[in-house]
């Protein structure tokens, strides 16, 4: 004769597998994934960039860094390829600047 105790262990025993195996998966399908993105902005007379780490701001650039004075990206373009520029430079934790030369390619 078999015990309820007996034939209930294999049910415990993989129920609680499952369980586990479910919780685990709920776990990393909600947790967020983290990535840079960008959007070109409009400012004063120009273009500029935010760059952002899960939908929060992490940059904001008004203006053509390492340029005299305050001028804006004259295309939206021009903007997009220095925002990528900075998320290549993220991604590869590298320091997050643009160099003169960088900026000459932008315009070009």
């Amino acid at each position: 004769m078999m015990t309820i105790k007996g034939s209930f262990a294999p049910f415990l025993k993989w129920g609680s597998i499952v369980l586990i195996m479910a919780c685990c998966l709920v776990y990393y399908l909600e947790k967020p994934v983290s990535g840079y993105s960008y959007k070109v902005i409009e400012v004063d007379k120009g273009y500029g960039y935010q760059i952002l780490n899960n939908k929060k701001v992490l940059i904001q650039q008004d203006f053509i860094p390492t340029i005299n004075g305050y001028q804006p990206f004259v295309t939206e373009e021009q903007a997009g390829k220095a925002a990528m520029m900075m998320i290549e430079k993220l991604q590869a934790r590298k320091r997050p600047t643009l160099s003169e030369q960088e900026i000459q390619q932008l315009m070009e």
